[in-house]
């Protein structure tokens, strides 16, 4: 049974590790969105939308990393620290 238990505990570090990857990679695309906002709400002098495109996507982008921290936290995947 060792063996088992070696198996789980390297998997749990893995998928530990795989949420950590996640977690900056919506960290990253929520900071571009929220720079593509700015550079749309400074430049684009047309009227268009682009700028409050940008933002609901920031906000999903950020609801959706808050449900994923969530989800791995209920599961075990992360403990109180990241």
């Amino acid at each position: 049974m060792p063996a088992c238990d070696g198996l789980n505990f390297r998997f749990g570090l893995f998928l530990g590790t795989l949420v950590r990857i996640v977690v900056v990679i919506l960290l990253v695309l929520i900071l571009i969105s929220m720079g593509s906002a700015l550079f749309f709400l400074l430049a684009d002098r047309s009227g268009s939308n682009r700028t409050a495109r940008a933002l609901t996507g920031r906000v999903g982008l950020s609801l959706l990393l808050f449900a994923m921290l969530m989800a791995a936290h209920y599961f075990g995947l992360i403990g109180e620290r990241l």
